[in-house]
């Protein structure tokens, strides 16, 4: 995929969600509950919050929510709006909301 993560589809979310848990060894990728972000869009991604992520998923929100930032703050490139390099760089960071 390499369209910017504020241009994700829903699909595109959970594919990501399923990546981020697939490259995690602390995740049962079989306790994902992918459906949690059935309805939530990229763009709706780019603005949630730690609280936002631990209320979709209260077991491992905060390590999507990091990998979220990492993505956009500590990662290659730039994730609403800018540059868009792949899927690597899948970390845990800071908070997105002290930009």
């Amino acid at each position: 995929m390499n369209k910017i993560p504020q241009n994700w589809s829903c699909q595109d979310v959970q594919n990501w969600v399923l990546h981020v848990s697939l490259k995690d060894p602390d995740i049962r990728v079989q306790d994902v509950p992918l459906e949690n972000f059935e309805k939530v869009s990229g763009s709706e991604l780019c603005q949630m919050n730690l609280d936002d992520f631990i209320k979709l998923e209260p077991t491992h929100g905060a390590k999507y929510y990091h990998a979220l930032w990492h993505l956009s703050e500590g990662g290659k490139y730039h994730m609403c709006g800018r540059e868009w390099a792949g899927w690597g760089g899948l970390g845990v960071g800071g908070n997105m909301n002290n930009r």
